[in-house]
């Protein structure tokens, strides 16, 4: 009886970890950003139905900024607008044409030591994770290994909540605005619909 007991526990929490990964990956997007001349990419992460949550630098243009999309992990893409900023390199998009249905959750609570996960869109939505190294007022560190292209990537818990964004790498380590320098950004708020720079 134990080991049946055992067994469906450990298929429990399987099932589990997989369905937190599967809403990782739902949550990411890719944002591309299309120049008069060039562009970029990087990612980002829903927070609600209309929202999404970026690095900013992902979004500037040499000239002028001109079109964004963002690309689900199901392959559907939505043209999305700037809408704010926040200090340290965070902004929010208007995604106009969506209506998400997945549901995101936000947490403060983060310790050197915890393990902090990351699905990169760039390379085929596959999950990293690692350790947090240092933690600071405005920044946490991870030992997750970055590469160019995976700025605005979300960062999450072993429970598959939202802790920080992004927005640097430095060999096998990342740096990511944590979530209590960026939550004011209000989702409720009336969205800057023409996109225009502060």
């Amino acid at each position: 009886m134990r080991k049946i007991t055992a067994i469906l526990l450990f298929i429990f929490l399987a099932s589990c970890a997989n369905y937190s990964v599967l809403q990782q990956k739902q949550s990411t997007v890719s944002v591309n950003v299309f120049c008069a001349k060039g562009g970029f990419s990087g990612s980002g992460v829903i927070i609600s139905n209309k929202y999404v949550i970026t690095a900013k630098h992902v979004l500037k243009c040499k000239d002028e900024l001109r079109t964004i999309h963002v690309k689900t992990f199901d392959g559907e893409v939505f043209e999305a607008v700037f809408d704010k900023e926040v200090q340290d390199d965070v902004a929010r998009l208007f995604v106009t044409s969506s209506d998400f249905r997945n549901s995101v959750f936000l947490t403060e609570t983060v310790s050197v030591g915890d393990t902090v996960c990351a699905v990169f869109p760039r390379r085929g939505y596959k999950q990293f994770c690692g350790a947090v190294t240092k933690k600071f007022t405005d920044r946490i560190h991870a030992k997750i290994s970055g590469e160019f292209g995976d700025s605005g990537s979300p960062l999450f818990d072993e429970d598959g909540r939202i802790v920080g964004i992004l927005i640097t790498r430095y060999g096998e380590f990342v740096t990511a605005v944590p979530v209590w320098v960026w939550k004011t950004l209000e989702v409720t708020s009336e969205p800057n619909v023409f996109g225009v720079w502060p």
